[in-house]
């Protein structure tokens, strides 16, 4: 009876063994880790948009109000800042900048006044980037013209700060207003200026954009000021402008009316050399209910441009939210359809800036009510200019929460980064100027091509898998590597180098199938999977397989690597009884022999 007993024992640990082992790949779910133990899902979106330099303080006079923030990227490194400050120059507003390194934030020259004549109001600047050494800044100045407000430009040497130009008149007609200017340059040599203009036409005295092309050098003007838009019913304001080449730009604007229910946006391509333009004028927004206004543009290439704006109520929340579209800018039509920028839908998303990150991305930045917790706060998200669908998860650009930050400008540095300033209300005293400098950074890639699947006879040696990966920006990098879903003790939570091999050795397996998964993490939130799949097979006239083969295979390497999601210690447990179970049975056979 007890003979019987223990070889049922022996059969039922068998089976229970095999059992386990059959099921094993199908027990657990992969878990994804980050820098810990703790399982967590990855995002959707692969990039994250860190920071490179922390939240900082712009202007150095903080008596009044400093607001209208605008900036150029000079290089990878530098960045310029304009902005309008009150009562700084002596009477009610001046135009005001700096330079600034975007490694550390900190200013490379002194801030310096950018208006010569100081009477009444100079304000709302636009600024661009000539060269690494040189930029423009045009602003609107009230009655220095004669009458109303007229805009005025100068260009800066952005090494010492000194004016490398008089300060010189942009519009030719001085009749009325000309307002809201937007500059853009050409070439190291040449810039073209955009603005609204009130002149008069008729008895209705409505809004137009015109524009008109300068020498850098010298401040004269290259081509006559040149009318915009080509549909002058109502209103056209708002200009935003956007070099192509040397010899194109592209311009867009507001236009009230035009696209038959209240203000959309327009937009149309011009030779520099000529002020004619190459395109037909082209409506932006394909949803026209209501209002779109405040348009944004970048260029992507010669041949493409961007164009965000802000939308009234086509939210289904029916509030303001942030849209963007994508052109061929020789034709005129439409490369996406349009699509929305914000995630975040609660309360209204306003005053869009948009800058090409490369030819096929692009980042949008807008002022959003109450998502930081008070207020406006300044939030952001990188797209695929191809698509218009988003590379990233909309992220929150300032740090400082109280009270309102907005009306943000973003000029891009480089392919992964982009400096953003704002306006922020009582961060310091009154309205002041903030930056920072934020940073893309990607997950780990493979360095050449990954390893493939593959498979191997029982018993042979010298079986690895090679990964190698790379990644530019690291931080205490670890990678994690299991065999089907179970962690391998020697690869976990390991650190590894940019472009150096990372390599597990796969000998010693029982005959069957393995899937091998590296997850691997830079340190800074990218996170990188890749699996091989490993088939053992049988040696050639042995069965390695089934419940002999499993054996044979704990005898050879009794360890928990090689037999997936199999606890060691029950399994010790059952080979110590098995062989206890079946000594006794030899010597009660030999007690009766």
């Amino acid at each position: 009876m007890k003979k019987k007993a223990y070889i049922g024992f022996i059969f039922c640990a068998l089976l229970l063994l095999f059992f386990i082992q059959s099921n094993s790949t199908n027990e657990y779910n992969l878990p994804i880790r980050r820098n810990n133990i703790n399982p967590i899902s990855i995002s959707s979106e692969s990039i994250d948009v860190l920071i490179k330099t922390d939240e900082f303080q712009v202007n150095n006079y903080t008596s009044n109000n400093q607001i209208h923030p605008t900036l150029c990227a000079l290089s990878e490194d530098t960045f310029a800042v304009a902005w309008s400050s009150q009562v700084q120059d002596g009477s009610q507003y001046g135009i005001y900048a700096s330079v600034f390194n975007a490694t550390t934030g900190q200013n490379t020259t002194a801030e310096f006044r950018v208006n010569y004549n100081t009477n009444n109001f100079q304000w709302y600047p636009d600024i661009a980037a000539l060269s690494e050494d040189l930029f423009v800044v045009a602003w609107q100045s009230l009655e220095q013209d004669s009458d109303e407000y007229g805009i005025y430009a100068r260009v800066f040497n952005a090494t010492t700060g000194q004016n490398t130009t008089a300060e010189f008149r942009v519009n030719y007609n001085t009749t009325d207003d000309q307002q809201n200017p937007s500059v853009a340059a050409l070439s190291e040599d040449s810039f073209v200026v955009a603005w609204q203009t009130n002149e008069t036409y008729d008895e209705n005295d409505l809004w137009n954009v015109k524009a008109r092309v300068f020498n850098a050098t010298t401040g004269e003007n290259i081509t006559a000021e040149f009318q915009v838009n080509h549909f002058t019913d109502l209103d056209q304001f708002l200009p935003d402008i956007s070099a192509l080449s040397e010899d194109l730009f592209a311009v867009t604007w507001a236009s009230w009316g035009q696209d038959g229910s209240s203000m959309g946006i327009f937009a149309n391509v011009f030779n520099a050399t000529t002020g004619i333009n190459i395109t037909a004028e082209f409506q932006v927004n394909d949803y026209y209910v209501n209002y779109q206004s405040y348009p944004s543009i970048c260029a992507l290439s010669e041949d493409t441009i961007a164009v965000a704006w802000e939308d009234w109520i086509q939210e289904e929340s029916l509030n303001r939210g942030i849209y963007a579209r994508l052109f061929n800018a020789t034709t005129g039509t439409n490369i996406t359809a349009e699509f929305h920028a914000n995630f975040n839908t609660t309360d209204n998303q306003e005053r869009p800036s948009i800058s090409a990150l490369t030819e096929d991305s692009l980042v949008i930045t807008w002022r959003s009510n109450g998502q930081d917790g008070n207020g406006y706060g300044v939030f952001g998200r990188i797209f695929n200019a191809t698509t218009g669908t988003n590379f990233t998860a909309e992220f929150q650009v300032n740090n400082y929460t109280t009270n309102n930050q907005e009306f943000p400008d973003i000029a891009t540095l480089s392919e992964d980064n982009f400096a953003i300033a704002w306006e922020s209300f009582e961060q310091d005293t009154g309205e002041d100027i903030y930056s920072r400098v934020l940073y893309l950074n990607y997950p780990p890639i493979h360095s050449g091509e990954p390893p493939s699947d593959f498979s191997y006879t029982y018993g042979s040696t010298g079986n690895e898998i090679i990964w190698t990966f790379i990644d530019d920006t690291i931080s205490t990098p670890n990678y994690t590597v299991y065999n089907n879903n179970i962690s391998i003790s020697i690869h976990t939570n390991k650190l590894w180098s940019s472009g150096v091999p990372i390599t597990v050795d796969v000998d010693g397996l029982a005959v069957g199938n393995y899937n091998f998964t590296i997850i691997i993490e830079d340190g800074l939130g990218g996170i990188t999977q890749d699996q091989v799949n490993i088939t053992v097979n049988e040696t050639e006239g042995n069965d390695r397989g089934g419940n002999l083969g499993l054996i044979l295979a704990l005898a050879e390497t009794p360890s928990i690597e090689n037999i997936p999601s199999y606890p060691l210690t029950f399994l010790t447990l059952t080979l110590i009884i098995s062989i206890i179970s079946i000594i006794q049975m030899i010597r009660k056979r030999s007690y009766f022999l």
